[in-house]
């Protein structure tokens, strides 16, 4: 260490220890009296630190400064305040599915900063913990510790580094990790957003089940190549939301596709059990909440369609039960395949004969066409029968 990066360091008074196992601490700057994050590193890759200073990022801390010691590095970034996402699941539970992609779709432009980098740069360790969510509500990726410098002529990584939960086999010397190998690890956080648990132990049941079961392939030819790729799928999906079950992918096919033939059989998924898809809108996710929700917009439904008095008069008793039946049957008709269609109930939509569904307005529009279709199909039905009926009973 040179005197200048012993003076430069003596700018910073350590106030408490944040993590003594990994060496680091909430320091103040005695000049300006900011407050900074102190990390002593022992892995490191220098290139990678040198970019993140050079290419400041909002979602990055602002590295302040580095200097190489003699077993290891020590660094100065940022102080970020806020919640890790690991402490905010376990302190407020799962997080609601556009909630969960927001953050994925922030943590694609992210990675991106650093995948586009020449040579790219690989995160190797996305995990709840090492994500935070700030006071002002924003997205940071605070851990950069094993982050490695893509090299074209290796084969594989020289250290095998990453949490066992949410690393990719190639970390474990199949081959050497890339850009891919950040997407493998966002599948198993998109998973844990959403149900607080990785995807070998309980899968979600939501819209994202396509995007993660892409991104946790175990081939890395079969995930999405790059964040571009997945930030437009969820996008799609997100604006979709709903239940996509003509592409469902499940266990039986991923491993059918998988080239890697027992290696890392761990990271295999449990088979996908579908049959919540046949839940009604409300009940699908497992939330109390929605649940609640749920059972109190039914029975309204109900409601309004048994207080309905319908003002006709027949000649019949008969008719006239007849006429009023069939009038709030087909009212609560409309009114579910309205509710059914908003919530893409078993994908009711990509099953109607609808216009361009990748634009959304004409999307908007074709829902509130169909919708008239539909009610103009039940009163001319309900025509029918009536005439029917009359013609049978006189």
């Amino acid at each position: 260490m040179t005197l200048d990066e012993r003076a430069r360091l003596s700018y910073y008074e350590k106030i408490t220890s944040l993590n003594d196992i990994h060496g680091v601490w909430l320091v103040k700057n005695k000049e300006n009296n900011r407050i900074y994050v102190w990390k002593e590193l022992e892995v490191y890759t220098i290139d990678v630190y040198i970019f993140l200073k050079q290419n400041k990022s909002k979602y990055f801390p602002e590295i302040i400064d580095f200097v190489e010691i003699e077993n290891g590095l020590i660094l100065i970034e940022e102080y970020i305040n806020g919640r890790t996402l690991d402490e905010f699941v376990n302190e407020n539970g799962v997080f609601e599915y556009n909630y969960a992609t927001n953050i994925m779709i922030n943590l694609c432009d992210a990675l991106s900063v650093i995948h586009n980098a020449k040579p790219a740069i690989i995160n190797r360790d996305i995990k709840p913990s090492n994500i935070m969510i700030t006071n002002d509500d924003a997205i940071k990726l605070v851990d950069f510790n094993i982050a490695r410098v893509y090299d074209i002529q290796k084969q594989d990584d020289t250290m095998l580094l990453g949490s066992s939960d949410y690393a990719a086999p190639e970390q474990y010397g199949y081959r050497q990790s890339d850009i891919r190998t950040d997407i493998f690890a966002l599948g198993n956080l998109y998973n844990y957003l959403l149900t607080g648990k990785l995807p070998k132990e309980e899968l979600t049941h939501t819209a994202a089940l396509n995007v993660i079961n892409k991104c946790i392939m175990l081939e890395p030819n079969m995930r999405y190549q790059n964040v571009n790729q997945l930030k437009s799928a969820l996008i799609k999906y997100k604006e979709n939301n709903g239940f996509f079950r003509n592409n469902y992918i499940t266990y039986n096919n991923i491993n059918s596709q998988n080239k890697l033939k027992n290696k890392g059989e761990f990271w295999c998924l449990n088979k996908y059990k579908d049959n919540r898809q046949m839940y009604l809108p409300g009940f699908r996710r497992g939330n109390v909440f929605n649940r609640v929700c749920g059972i109190a917009g039914y029975l309204f439904v109900l409601y309004c369609v048994i207080d309905i008095k319908t003002t006709g008069v027949r000649d019949t008793y008969i008719l006239t039960f007849v006429d009023n039946l069939f009038m709030k049957i087909i009212i609560f008709g409309w009114l579910m395949f309205i509710i059914f269609y908003v919530t893409n109930y078993l994908n009711l939509r990509s099953q109607l004969p609808v216009f361009m569904r990748e634009n959304k307005y004409i999307s908007k529009i074709s829902g509130i066409i169909w919708c008239f279709v539909v009610l103009f199909i039940m009163m001319c039905s309900y025509a029918i029968i009536e005439n029917f009926l009359e013609i049978i009973i006189k």
